[in-house]
């Protein structure tokens, strides 16, 4: 076991200098890829928060040379680096790699996350320029929200916020706890503890009232409803030029998307942008079509791409060429590779009902395989003897002492900074006497 374990250690480490390899050639960057951890784990078939970790290490691989020295010689895990490269300062990378052989992955998280390392010496350089402030719109990596199903079937939750933005998520759940509690106990009093709601009826209490707030007496669909002008021709043949209302012309490929998936009305004006008709509304996929749609395809039908939301339903007869709205000429993408398709950077031809029958190509005309086909890997004996012609040792794995985790124990220092040089005596310039 313990030589397996170097092994997986080391073919870890190997991985992760391949991707600091494609960070730096920049490979990921297809169509489609959202990222590099995407790239990898379609790549790899691992799954996205393993490909974001390795990922996570190839970015620090040149601030921690001690922990990436043990990580290569396979004495230290993926789980023991990934918290090193997530929270530990460059100037502690000794310090850290030496606790972490002899400490279990979870302990190496719990120090490196909770430890309050000695902050950073100062030196001559000018401090940098501060980052700017974020304006209105910006996306702020701090605060992240995700959910879905997991492996079991059960739906989860996980929030990372702000602390005032935490405080006030906190304060809605409270206060639908209690409204909760009072609408099964009228009777209580106002003080009166909410024994019985847990919190996860609170949750649901509180997306009821959000979603019954929105939309008030008006359904969904109408309260984000978008108003088409077309002009001089009738909209199916996609002649003359569109609109959206009070807004810019629609370019030929966003009236394309547009026309394959969603709810709209259009206006039909002639040249002189006279009203003819309002046209009803229609709908490329009715409602019970794009359950059928979404169910058979579990989410975008790219490959590489795991999202299960926000799907649209494509038509791969387009409306405006004349295609008709059946199930078995419509396919679920998400609205990342549903833009990229008509834009022509997106192939999609085949049969949409059998799991294998779409076929993806880029706009080299290249297709998407499926996933990565990993080579099947050596026997332990081929690769001690591959190591050892290559005069790398044996992967060396020790398992960590077992050792209750006394954080009062732990303490890590820096180094001692060089001593200070001697200011050196200005030279003279050139022509002038020594």
């Amino acid at each position: 076991m313990a030589g397996l374990a170097g092994m997986r250690n080391a073919t870890d480490a190997a991985l992760v200098e391949i991707v600091a390899d494609v960070l730096v050639s920049g490979v990921w960057e297809q169509a489609g890829i959202r990222s590099p951890a995407h790239w990898l784990a379609w790549q790899t078939g691992m799954s996205l928060p393993s490909a974001n970790e390795l990922v996570l290490i190839a970015c620090r691989r040149g601030e921690l040379p001690v922990t990436m020295a043990a990580f290569v010689a396979g004495s230290l895990a993926v789980d023991q680096v990934v918290p090193i490269a997530r929270h530990v300062p460059a100037e502690h990378d000794e310090e850290l790699a030496a606790f972490a052989h002899h400490a279990t992955a979870s302990q190496v998280r719990k120090v490196a996350r909770e430890y309050s390392f000695a902050p950073r010496p100062k030196n001559d350089k000018p401090d940098p320029e501060p980052e700017p402030e974020p304006r209105p719109g910006d996306r702020d990596d701090r605060n992240q929200v995700s959910f879905g199903y997991d492996d079991t079937g059960r739906w989860r939750l996980q929030a990372h916020l702000d602390t005032e933005f935490g405080a006030l998520v906190q304060k809605a759940l409270e206060a639908c706890r209690d409204a909760e509690f009072h609408a099964r106990h009228p009777e209580a009093d106002d003080d009166a503890r909410p024994i019985g709601v847990t919190w996860a009826d609170a949750l649901t209490r509180m997306a009821d009232a959000s979603l019954t707030g929105l939309t008030g007496d008006r359904p969904a669909g109408e309260r984000h409803q978008v108003l088409i002008h077309q002009r001089a021709g009738d909209p199916r043949t996609g002649n003359g030029t569109a609109n959206v209302h009070l807004g810019p012309a629609l370019p030929p490929d966003v009236s394309d998307r547009v026309w394959c998936d969603t709810t709209f009305r259009y206006l039909l004006e002639d040249e002189d942008g006279v009203p003819l008709k309002l046209g009803r509304k229609q709908r490329s996929a009715t409602p019970q079509q794009r359950m059928v749609v979404e169910d058979r395809d579990k989410g975008c039908r790219r490959p590489g791409c795991d999202q299960a939301r926000w799907l649209h339903i494509h038509h791969l007869d387009h409306w405006n060429d004349g295609g008709f709205t059946d199930v078995d000429r419509m396919c679920a993408l998400c609205p990342r590779d549903h833009d990229l398709h008509h834009k022509g950077l997106l192939g999609i031809t085949g049969n949409p009902t059998r799991p294998d029958g779409l076929i993806f190509t880029d706009h080299h005309g290249r297709v998407l395989q499926p996933c990565g086909t990993p080579t099947p890997p050596p026997r332990p004996d081929d690769l001690d003897a591959t190591r050892a012609e290559l005069g790398l040792p044996p992967p060396d794995w020790v398992h960590p002492t077992g050792e209750r985790l006394n954080p009062w124990w732990v303490s890590f220092h820096l180094p001692e900074p060089p001593p200070p040089q001697p200011p050196q005596p200005p030279q003279p310039e050139d022509g002038e006497a020594a």
